[in-house]
């Protein structure tokens, strides 16, 4: 089969179709209404009503028909579909998310930037030390950023696996090129699983990475922004 990915990003603000009108399966409506804040429910049922979309699309079903399964660590899938992979992500008014064809895992991640972020002490908290020391040492008016780099480097990779923060961050280790374009991962309690990265950045802004299994031999994806 062949490979391809497809990635995009959506602003989305403002009120989502009510839950009961969306393409959303019974599991997902229910997940939506037991969601306390409105806007993180909005969130929710925007980037589940897109990402439903775009796979109907591409499976020629009607969204609501699009059958989406978890498998034993939790991770979704289609169900009958199994070379195709998906991934998605929110950030404040952004969604990421990620269609794999051929390709076994995929994961995306998407951070906004926050000036109160707490850069550092989350580094030190949450990084191994090499990458650590690299937001500590940082200037002030950079930290963020690479904060950032590193931290959806590694959110993808975990999203990729299916265990999320089950696998501590600091497993995930990374070589990346000088501009931070794209590099390769590895776990370092399991060196023989090992992962491609992508990433693309707005300064100010958000940063994104796309995280695949193995060796990718394709040319870089193209990033669809939808965005104002």
């Amino acid at each position: 089969m062949k490979r391809e990915v497809e990635l995009f990003l959506f602003f989305s603000q403002g009120s989502a179709a009510p839950v009961e009108d969306s393409p959303l399966s019974p599991d997902e409506y229910l997940r939506a209404r037991r969601m306390g804040h409105q806007e993180v429910r909005n969130q929710f049922i925007v980037g589940r009503t897109v990402l439903r979309e775009l796979l109907a699309e591409r499976l020629s079903v009607a969204p609501r028909d699009v059958e989406v399964a978890l498998d034993k660590q939790g991770r979704p899938y289609l169900e009958g579909h199994e070379s195709r992979a998906f991934s998605i992500s929110h950030s404040g008014p952004y969604i990421a998310i990620a269609l794999g064809w051929g390709y076994g895992t995929i994961g995306v991640d998407i951070e906004r930037f926050r000036a109160d972020l707490p850069a550092r002490r989350l580094a030190r908290r949450f990084f191994e030390p090499e990458a650590a020391a690299a937001v500590v040492d940082s200037p002030n008016e950079a930290e963020i950023e690479i904060f950032l780099r590193y931290w959806t480097v590694k959110e993808a990779v975990l999203k990729a696996l299916g265990t999320g923060l089950r696998t501590p961050l600091r497993q995930v280790e990374i070589e990346a090129d000088l501009e931070w374009t794209e590099g390769r991962c590895s776990l370092a309690s399991c060196s023989s699983q090992n992962w491609t990265f992508f990433q693309w950045r707005r300064e100010g802004t958000w940063v994104l990475s796309l995280a695949l299994e193995g060796k990718v031999l394709a040319p870089r994806p193209e990033l669809q922004e939808a965005l104002p």
